[in-house]
């Protein structure tokens, strides 16, 4: 702790110590206070938190309603005096007071005493002298320049490692202004504390608290200090905090409020040099606990040798209290001492009342009761085993019992009766027997039944002859994968379980591996699946003979054995080759009796004809309209097509496929129209493709205009005969 700090708080040590030490004259009040420490070491100078109903002694009037006449004293006559500090909830219910213990010793207790009822006494609470410090957060760190932003937050982030008592908030700056200091809860941005702090420029300074806060153990906390308008603040290199902390970094923000939470961050700096003070307490593991009995004292135990006894019987009772140096009293009887003895003929309440008379003390009166029994009545649980088991009885109605089987555990091969006598706690014994009675239920014997599953397939287990069965499979469902046996054990209503396990044999039959053929055929051929490896078979087409193939297909095929069991699906692949796109045309669509064309057939790779050609291309001369057929053949698949060759007489023709001097026709080929310019009279007749006369007219020397427009498109042959000669022209209409 620095210098400065220490010639502040010294005047308050040598107060607290005068009134430490001196004792308490006038004081009406005295209540006892027990703290047990149960930890493996001493508790020193240990910070003991009380929490007082203030409120229930000034309403009686029996307190100064501020408090100020609490003491709390190390003995009951007040010799010496503790240090402590009244928190906060004066006249409540829940006044919180830390009293400084010297010593509670390990693994035990001491007792204190709080005085009350001086209506002369002045305030004495303080934190200096219960807690440790003060201790500084921030105070060693001096260096650094002058300057800075106006209207601007300067702090520091920092984690405490131990609960903190904090007392004064602290400032250094090159101003000697007021400034506004701000605690901030990190994690919620919460404003925990704000206080302005005055003082002079280039120093530290303290202003105290109007109530000390407490910082938590962990909690991460920001403490700002503002610059306002014309402010300046220090600041330099320094990550220097309390040793009771830990420095997080430098926290900032610009153009803001004193309210402001500073969210800009630096590390290993300290700016602005706000500072607090703070007390730290002592802590032990498990903390000490207290009782405080505000009706009376310390509490009165007492003990009997016995709590019952039979008529005539004698019991020593003993009294002990916590604190040392009692008397005590009994009543009935008037007898006197920490232990006594008694005999009494009826059933007795005895009461001890402890006093120490100098500290003219008297504690809470504490009684025991001693029963004068009679002889104790018995009861006997009876009950039910399975044959070969063992049973316990359990009587009740005495401390202790005697048994005709020797036991009380049991083991009868049919069932019996047993008898029961009992003595009780004072010694008294049962003047007739219990009796209890076993019955001995039969161990079931079971039966369950085999049988056989395709593999993959579960199988239920269906035993008999109990009432609840254990399954070695864990259930009555069971899947194996092999011929297996399965063990079974049962258990009666009555819960007794089968000395043997019954056993399932479940056979396991293999699921038939099946084979299918795949294969090609022609567009609308038939196809024949052929499966082997089971017993029967299912398609998903339905058949296994697939007819009028038009596309490539597959087909699922499922076998089942003759036991039943079913096959993975397995496919069978049916591809269908297309047929050759056949086509047949002739060099000429009409010819006479006598004249040849030549038929050519393509889209396949070899041809057939009907005439036992076996070329693309034959040569004909029919003498009739006849039809062709010709077969086109690839990748082994055939298609048939025919092609008709008209045939026509052609009497007196001279000339075909073109025009002579004779007859003219144009335009050729023509839309509709077209005219026939003839030199002489002539026979003119038109004939369409199928032999239809589409006109027969005899037609002067000259043009002539024929019509076509409600005929087909297509081709059309123009006869004209004149002086006996006949000519044929061939007409296009589009």
């Amino acid at each position: 702790m620095k210098k400065h700090i220490y010639f502040i708080i010294t005047p308050l040590l040598v107060l607290l110590t005068t009134l430490a030490y001196a004792q308490p004259a006038g004081w009406s009040y005295v209540k006892q206070i027990k703290v047990v420490n149960t930890a493996t070491n001493s508790a020193i100078n240990y910070q003991l938190k009380l929490t007082v109903n203030t409120q229930s002694f000034i309403a009686a009037s029996q307190m100064l309603a501020t408090g100020d006449d609490i003491r709390f004293g190390k003995t009951c006559n007040g010799a010496t005096l503790y240090n402590y500090w009244i928190e906060n909830g004066i006249n409540t219910p829940t006044t919180n007071i830390w009293v400084k213990i010297d010593t509670i010793p390990a693994g035990g207790s001491r007792i204190f005493y709080m005085f009350y009822g001086n209506a002369a006494a002045t305030a004495t609470s303080a934190v200096v002298g219960v807690f440790n410090g003060p201790h500084s957060a921030t105070d060693s760190v001096a260096t650094g320049a002058s300057g800075g932003a106006t209207n601007s937050q300067r702090g520091f982030r920092f984690t405490p490692t131990e609960d903190l008592l904090v007392t004064h908030f602290g400032k250094r700056e090159p101003n000697g202004t007021p400034r506004t200091v701000t605690l901030f809860d990190f994690a919620t941005q919460a404003i925990v504390n704000q206080f302005t702090v005055t003082g002079a420029a280039a120093q530290y300074n303290y202003n105290t608290l109007t109530n000390p806060i407490w910082l938590v153990n962990g909690t991460q906390y920001i403490l700002s200090l503002y610059q306002g308008p014309a402010d300046g603040y220090y600041f330099g290199t320094s990550s220097q905090i309390g040793q009771h902390m830990t420095y997080g970094d430098m926290r900032y923000c610009n153009s803001c409020a004193a309210n402001t939470f500073p969210t800009n961050v630096l590390s290993n700096f300290h700016y602005g040099y706000p500072d607090l003070w703070y007390f730290t307490k002592n802590t032990i593991t498990p903390a000490p606990t207290y009782t405080f009995d505000f009706s009376q004292q310390s509490v009165t135990t007492v003990t009997a040798s016995a709590s019952a006894l039979c008529a005539g019987s004698s019991a020593t009772l003993n009294a002990s209290n916590s604190t040392g140096g009692l008397t005590y009293s009994w009543t009935p009887g008037s007898l006197n001492g920490a232990s006594v003895s008694v005999t009494p003929s009826v059933t007795t309440t005895y009461t001890v009342t402890a006093s120490l008379a100098g500290c003219n003390l008297t504690f809470p009166a504490a009684t025991v009761s001693l029963n004068v029994n009679a002889a104790p009545v018995i009861s006997v649980n009876s009950g039910a085993v399975c044959n070969g088991q063992s049973y316990t009885l359990s009587p009740s109605g005495a401390a202790s019992y005697t048994f005709s089987g020797g036991s009380a555990v049991v083991s009868p091969s049919v069932t019996t009766n047993y008898s029961v006598t009992g003595t009780s706690t004072a010694g008294c014994v049962s003047t007739s027997a219990a009796i209890a009675t076993v019955t001995v239920n039969a161990i079931p014997v079971i039966t369950v039944n085999s049988g056989a599953v395709c593999n993959g397939q579960s199988y239920t287990l269906s035993p008999s002859g109990a009432a609840s069965y254990t399954f070695s499979g864990g259930s009555a469902v069971v899947s194996p994968s092999v011929t297996t046996n399965y063990s079974v054990t049962g258990t009666s209503a009555a819960g007794c379980i089968s000395s043997s396990a019954a056993v399932a044999t479940i056979t396991v039959n293999a699921s038939p591996v099946i084979t299918v053929n795949s294969g090609t055929v022609c567009q609308g051929q038939s196809y024949t699946i052929t499966p082997s490896g089971a017993s029967t078979y299912t398609y998903s087409s339905g058949s296994n003979v697939l007819t009028a193939l038009a596309s490539s297909t597959v087909v699922s095929v499922i076998g089942t054995s003759s036991v039943g069991c079913t096959s993975s699906p397995v496919n069978s692949s049916i591809t269908v080759t297309p047929l050759p796109n056949v086509a047949a045309a002739s060099t000429a669509s009409l010819i006479c009796v006598g004249n040849s064309a030549t038929l050519t057939a393509s889209g396949a790779t070899t041809y057939s004809w009907s005439t036992g050609a076996s070329t693309s291309a034959i040569a004909i001369t029919p003498s009739v309209t006849t039809t062709y057929t010709v077969t086109g053949t690839s990748n082994g698949c055939n298609k048939v097509i025919t092609i008709t060759q008209n045939v026509s007489p052609c009497l007196g023709i001279v000339k075909q496929g073109q025009e002579s001097g004779m007859v003219s026709i144009f335009p050729n080929p023509t839309k509709a129209q077209f005219t026939i310019d003839v030199k002489s009279a002539a026979q003119v007749r038109i004939i369409n493709l199928i032999g239809e006369m589409i006109m027969s007219q005899k037609l002067e020397a000259g043009q002539h205009s024929v019509d076509l427009s409600s005929n087909a498109s297509g081709l059309y042959l123009i006869e004209v005969t004149t002086n006996g000669r006949t000519e044929v022209i061939r007409l296009i209409k589009e």
